[in-house]
């Protein structure tokens, strides 16, 4: 390859590198008005704005695993989704499940993971023991790439089926453990109540 050709290669991606990395520049129109005179006039002003600013937008996966160290807990989650209008459960007891239509680990909203109480025989399940979780007890998800640890900022019971209290605006991105509580009816197979265990992101 002679002289000319490769000085014309190396000038023409350079180029193409300063458009690709050189902010776009867009202007607008920024309205003034003067007191004393009562008038109004306009300037348009240049703001530049990145290339890349579609992609700093950040990216949440689902969660893969959670570790509660008060209570031994390290475990895979299981994907559910919605069975018969109600949030689905994990295939076994001692299974713990991450319902896939709420936020994914770190996100905006409330990260809701699931686990039951017991099992037919009224032998403790996964989460037997969340109720032991108090005020500034540790919860680490992670989405197998990073982890995100939840501080406890409390607890309550609420009636089953109340879907509400687990939309509830923590003020930060939350997680919300939910287990079975209240009295057993051998009537419908249910319990009366759901133990939700309120948690706020603090690190990730």
């Amino acid at each position: 390859m002679n002289q000319s050709i490769r000085i014309f290669i190396t000038s023409t991606i350079a180029t193409l590198v300063m458009i690709l990395v050189a902010p776009k520049v867009v202007s607008a129109i920024d309205t003034y008005s003067h007191t004393s005179t009562g008038l109004t006039y306009k300037q348009e002003s240049i703001k530049p704005v990145s290339q890349f600013s579609s992609m700093l937008t950040p990216i949440y996966l689902a969660p893969k695993t959670i570790q509660i160290g008060k209570l031994g807990i390290n475990d895979a989650l299981e994907e559910v989704g919605v069975v018969n209008d109600r949030i689905g459960v994990p295939s076994g007891w001692m299974g713990i499940g991450y319902y896939d239509g709420s936020a994914k680990a770190g996100e905006t909203g409330n990260t809701i993971i699931v686990g039951h109480l017991d099992d037919n025989y009224g032998r403790p399940a996964a989460f037997w023991n969340i109720k032991l979780l108090t005020v500034g007890d540790e919860i680490n998800v992670s989405d197998g790439h990073r982890i995100f640890t939840y501080r406890v900022i409390g607890s309550a019971y609420v009636p089953d089926g109340s879907g509400e209290p687990l939309m509830e605006n923590l003020g930060k991105p939350g997680l919300m453990l939910v287990t079975c509580g209240g009295v057993w009816n051998p009537i419908v197979h249910n319990y009366s109540e759901r133990l939700l265990v309120k948690a706020i992101l603090v690190s990730s």
